[in-house]
């Protein structure tokens, strides 16, 4: 193994380690993300210690190098965060919308 990839191997050890705390912790992310932190530095924490694996993945699907398998890899990635935050904020929204009516019906009947 090259020295980037202990770096990397080690860098995402400990970001794993990181993560399995906040898991146990009181201050809790929402699951979906927790799960999704888990997996996405255990599968890195895997591609650096293995680097045959990558290439068995980006044959089975067809993808032509390493490289362009990283950037789809990547880009969904970004994309399922992006969804995962719409989501959180239309819930957000939908929780304040349901404070404001509650707190002008309380206004409504205290006058």
């Amino acid at each position: 193994m090259d020295f980037i990839s202990v770096v990397l191997g080690l860098l995402s050890l400990i970001t794993l380690i990181y993560v399995l705390m906040i898991l146990t912790s009181k201050k809790r992310l929402p699951i979906f993300i927790e799960v999704f932190y888990v997996f996405a530095y255990f599968f890195i924490l895997l591609v650096v210690l293995f680097p045959s694996l990558l290439t068995i993945i980006e044959e089975s699907f067809g993808i032509t190098s390493a490289l362009n398998f990283i950037t789809y890899l990547s880009i969904f990635m970004a994309y399922f965060m992006i969804l995962l935050l719409f989501k959180r904020v239309e819930e957000q929204r939908a929780e304040i919308s349901k404070l404001v009516r509650e707190i002008a019906l309380k206004d409504k009947k205290e006058k």
